[in-house]
């Protein structure tokens, strides 16, 4: 896929994905979801195993490897269907956009070549002294934006 190709894909994921639409203020219970829903719908361990087919035992398991992170999202959508509930996995950026998030990477990545070239050019008397326009210019072609 071209540079401006994916430029653009990443660019509409970007603007679909709006971090405080997702997540907001949720926090993961204490104890992990399965077991938050599994209680607030008032079901045994019993009743949610016999729901998937399995032990209770396999279902305590289950709610304590989710508290702990260790749930594989395919056991996690599982359960969560026997409960009603669908799995939503996203990424979002930890600060603004994705775009933003990309900037800063490319950035990053471009930054280092820029700076030396730059003090190469100023121990020859060529220097140009416009790094962070350099950067932003080659950060932006590196993302296919130019």
């Amino acid at each position: 896929m071209g540079d401006r190709f994916k430029a653009i894909a990443f660019d509409q994921l970007s603007k679909s994905l709006n971090r405080q639409q997702l997540v907001g203020d949720v926090r993961r219970p204490q104890h992990g979801w399965l077991k938050a829903v599994r209680k607030g719908l008032g079901l045994t361990l019993r009743e949610v195993a016999a729901r998937l087919g399995v032990s209770a035992p396999a279902i305590r398991a289950l709610e304590t490897s989710e508290a702990e992170e260790r749930i594989t999202l395919a056991s996690l959508k599982r359960v969560a269907g026997v409960l009603g509930c669908d799995v939503v996995y996203v990424l979002v950026p930890r600060t603004g956009s994705f775009d933003e998030l990309a900037d800063h990477e490319a950035r990053r990545q471009v930054t280092p070549h820029i700076e030396a070239t730059e003090h190469s050019m100023v121990l020859e008397a060529q220097g140009s002294h416009d790094v962070p326009q350099k950067i932003a210019r080659e950060a932006r072609r590196k993302r296919g934006l130019t």
